[in-house]
């Protein structure tokens, strides 16, 4: 499998061979990998999806690519330069809003960037307008609902203009309307901006609609790495969409039953399962 992205520019997020074990042998001690070998390269403003079952690792690679942890071996270079910590450079979102409770709405969104405070005011204001929440910036956290505290989780992260984007689930908490909702403010963000994106799942049907291209992660290495050839934007109303989150699905039982962590009973495909039109 080719992880290379899907242009033919110097990747800007690149992997190495990297392995990460935990010890959870009571009996000899030894570290498991969970992940192992594993290599990968993304494209200046690629979308790319990691999809797997729970506990394949995919947390655990966002959380060293964003230096938040330390692999066993292996390298992570950002514009090719290597990365052994944290970093403006990458910018993580978590399923969870992680904002400041004690920080206004439009305090959150300016905090980390830098300049005069009536700058960062302003640029602030500029991305709140963007995740439609103007007229919020004064607002305190516990004010707005879960999917507004998530808009302004990406108005935080892309006023900063990392290089890399890492998101880790950060819908999964939402109901499904908010999470069409959410999809679409994050593919209008991207495609304004060009931000370079890698994004944790463990849904196919966010995959398709999200994805440039889908990496099925197994055993601790990446096992396929699928393209989504739709065209956007993409609609459940396109005959090619069911079919490819079908392929999709079959391509992720594969992976699992051949290298570990098996996906349970197939999921059926529902017309209202939270796929935007």
């Amino acid at each position: 499998m080719s992880d290379n992205g899907q242009t033919g520019d110097p990747p800007v997020l690149s992997v190495r061979d990297l392995t990460m074990g935990f010890c959870h042998n009571s009996q000899n001690g030894r570290a498991a990998p969970v992940l192992s070998g594993l290599s990968l390269s993304v494209s200046r403003g690629e979308l790319v999806c990691v999809l797997g079952p729970s506990g394949c690792g995919k947390t655990t690679l966002l959380k060293i690519l964003a230096g938040f942890a330390a692999g066993s071996a292996g390298q992570v270079l950002v514009e090719g330069s290597p990365k052994a910590g944290p970093g403006p450079d990458r910018c993580m979102v978590f399923q969870e809003d992680a904002l400041f409770p004690w920080l206004t709405v439009g305090e959150n969104v300016a905090f980390g960037l830098t300049g005069p405070r009536k700058e960062k005011r302003a640029e602030a204001e500029r991305f709140l307008s963007l995740v439609g929440l103007s007229g919020f910036s004064g607002c305190l956290p516990h004010e707005i609902s879960g999917g507004q505290k998530q808009r302004v989780a990406l108005a935080r992260v892309f006023a900063l203009s990392p290089r890399v984007l890492l998101m880790d689930e950060p819908f999964g908490s939402l109901d499904a309307l908010t999470r069409r909702a959410m999809w679409d403010l994050l593919l209008s963000l991207w495609a304004e901006l060009s931000q370079t994106i890698v994004f944790v799942t463990h849904d196919p049907v966010e995959a398709v609609f999200l994805a440039d291209r889908v990496l099925l992660l197994a055993g601790g290495r990446f096992r396929r790495e699928i393209p989504v050839n739709l065209p956007r934007p993409r609609s459940r109303k396109d005959f090619r969409f069911f079919p490819a989150v079908t392929g999709l699905e079959e391509a992720l039982e594969e992976v699992s039953r051949e290298h570990g962590g098996g996906v349970g009973e197939k999921r059926k495909i529902r017309a209202d399962d939270g796929v935007p039109s």
